[in-house]
């Protein structure tokens, strides 16, 4: 299945996230990808996260697949490397 543009709102559908904390660490995320890239939101499919490991490795606490990065909490990251690591993937 391929993903497909919609008109959903982005802060609606985080706005509906039950945990606080993490629906306000969601929210960040969208304006700080909202700020970068000048989108309501864009989704990075890259060919893989590999040509990005000394980002990741300067990032802090994740867990990165082949195109996916997995962060639990904003915390737990450096957040100037995170917006580098938007930046650089736009």
């Amino acid at each position: 299945m391929k993903t497909k543009p919609t008109n959903a709102s982005a802060e609606k559908f985080l706005g509906s996230i039950s945990d606080p904390v993490r629906r306000e660490e969601c929210l960040a995320v969208l304006r700080m990808m909202k700020e970068i890239t000048g989108a309501d939101l864009t989704l990075y499919i890259t060919p893989g996260l590999h040509r990005y490991s000394a980002l990741l490795k300067r990032l802090g606490k994740h867990k990165a697949t082949s195109s996916c990065l997995h962060i639990k909490r904003l915390t737990d990251v450096d957040l100037e490397v995170l917006r580098e690591l938007v930046s650089t993937a736009n």
